[in-house]
């Protein structure tokens, strides 16, 4: 990770700061996948399956702002591949968009990224999607034991704050439009717009699926989409787990079964628009040389 990050850097820095943050998620309701499983499968039972179909909507994705300029004409892009704990593959990729396609002010913000839930009598297929995929739920005192609460409180700030308008690069991120008056009923709770993650409504059409699009101005989404893959921390005692985090304490890869078919596939893990070559760097009189057992003399006296 610490090698593909390094790799990234320097794509941004010729071509500038990432100007698109976009989380895409697989979705197990595709009927890509519903309608090949038996009657008596789900799933779950079928990780190759769901493997498969999402690759081939995330190279889809990723030809909407490179090829046909969805989002705006894009001149850089990278992304990496992460598995939830469900074992969802998604996808984080950062995008330099053109000059003329920056987002300067934030009315062009508002023409492809919303915050807001919407009619269900002007467009039910987009409510649809937006209430069952980018509704954030509950948090706070309603629900302390979501996994995103640390010190009592969500780490992704939600619910955010209702605003009138859209205000520019606020800590990296700009803070999008959310307007009163919206709600809906997502798992039995009434939730409003402070609750929607930011999207491209085109894009949620199109994929059905979870998309979050985010207008970023920092380098340092770099650094997130290359934090690494996730870890289980457990013990092996006769036979049975048992958790004991302090008598025993082991840093364990967790790897999915869609994370297994994805690498036994050899899908990619990571992409980027353009080649990085890695320099090797010497300091004076330290170059690295190779020798066979017993002629170290003439590889040191070759390197020379």
């Amino acid at each position: 990770m610490r090698e593909r990050c390094a790799d990234a850097m320097p794509i941004f820095a010729k071509y500038g700061e990432p100007d698109l943050f976009i989380t895409f998620t697989a979705n197990p309701k595709w009927p890509e996948i519903t309608e090949n499983l038996r009657s008596s499968k789900h799933t779950t039972d079928l990780p190759d399956l769901l493997a498969r179909v999402f690759n081939l909507k995330l190279k889809s994705l990723m030809d909407d702002p490179t090829v046909h300029g969805a989002l705006g004409k894009s001149i850089a892009q990278v992304y990496t591949i992460e598995f939830q704990k469900c074992g969802l593959p998604h996808a984080h990729i950062l995008i330099v968009l053109r000059a003329a396609s920056k987002f300067s002010i934030s009315e062009h913000i508002d023409k492809f990224v919303r915050a807001k839930i919407p009619s269900s009598i002007e467009n039910l297929r987009l409510h649809e999607i937006v209430t069952k995929c980018l509704m954030h739920g509950a948090r706070g005192i309603d629900n302390p034991g979501a996994p995103c609460m640390e010190a009592d409180q969500c780490k992704k700030m939600f619910p955010k704050e209702f605003r009138t308008e859209t205000t520019m690069n606020v800590n990296v991120y700009p803070l999008c439009r959310r307007c009163p008056g919206d709600t809906t009923f997502v798992r039995g709770r009434e939730m409003d717009n402070r609750f929607v993650a930011p999207y491209n409504p085109y894009l949620l059409l199109k994929y059905n699926a979870h998309i979050n699009v985010e207008v970023c101005t920092s380098l340092r989404a770099v650094k997130y989409i290359y934090k690494g893959f996730d870890c289980a921390n457990m013990v092996l005692s006769a036979g049975q787990v048992q958790y004991n985090e302090i008598a025993n304490y082991i840093d364990a890869r967790y790897v999915s079964a869609p994370e297994a078919m994805w690498r036994l596939r050899e899908s990619h893990m990571h992409d980027q628009s353009h080649a990085v070559m890695r320099l090797s760097l010497y300091l004076p009189n330290q170059k690295r040389f190779t020798r066979k057992d017993g002629h170290e003399e003439e590889a040191l006296e070759a390197a020379k």
